[in-house]
């Protein structure tokens, strides 16, 4: 020690053990940076942005009291960044992960404006629900077997085309409602395309209204 305001050693207190940059309390917390530990280890105990690891394992930054087993108060977190830009951002470019502070998950994007959006392709392997669709540019693409509704009376509703590749199978019935549209697009040309072989069985009718109504009787 080279005296009591200036000393670069260890001095002994009725609080506890004093370090030249910390201390160890009598209640046996540490302190680095300061001379108020709050828990079992802090770092910058007087500081606004401490780093703390409670007697039950609990870690804490920009907090002195986690309630869980790891809490981050404020800032963000990267992992496999060093310069995350959302609150938790994991790697970086195309394969980056980020949650940003409004609950937006973002994949393969750093500012994602939904609460889930992609820069990729999305795979699901069992069953996609959907209460509200709204197709930007370049529209939805489905393999495989789909079921649009069981309650509604309009389960696909669009206002531009609809392509279908493969086979469309319709166990109920099929509307095309808004009459006064459709019935111009049945009198003029391109209304209705079917390339290849088509076949209409079963019981029922198919009708296309128009000025001169068609009608089909399947029975």
């Amino acid at each position: 020690l080279t005296n009591a305001n200036n000393w670069t050693g260890i001095q002994t207190f009725s609080s506890g053990i004093k370090l030249p940059n910390g201390i160890v309390t009598s209640s046996g917390n540490v302190g680095v940076g300061g001379s108020n530990p709050l828990q079992l280890f802090q770092v910058n105990p007087a500081n606004a942005n401490p780093f703390v690891i409670t007697s039950s394992g609990n870690v804490g930054i920009n907090t002195t009291n986690p309630n869980g087993a790891l809490v981050v108060l404020t800032g963000n977190v990267g992992i496999g960044i060093s310069a995350p830009s959302q609150v938790l951002q994991i790697n970086s470019g195309a394969s980056s992960v980020v949650v940003t502070s409004a609950g937006n998950l973002g994949i393969g994007t750093t500012s994602p404006t939904f609460q889930l959006q992609t820069t990729g392709n999305v795979g699901i392997g069992a069953s996609l629900t959907v209460t509200g669709l709204t197709l930007a540019n370049g529209g939805l693409t489905v393999t495989g077997n789909s079921v649009l509704g069981t309650a509604q009376a309009a389960s696909l509703n669009t206002t531009g085309n609809v392509g279908i590749g493969g086979s469309l199978t319709v166990s109920s019935g099929l509307s095309l409602l808004n009459s006064s549209i459709l019935n111009s697009y049945l009198q003029g040309s391109g209304a209705l395309s079917v390339t290849g072989t088509s076949g209409l069985s079963g019981g029922g009718s198919v009708s296309l209204g128009g000025s001169t109504s068609i009608s089909l009787d399947l029975t």
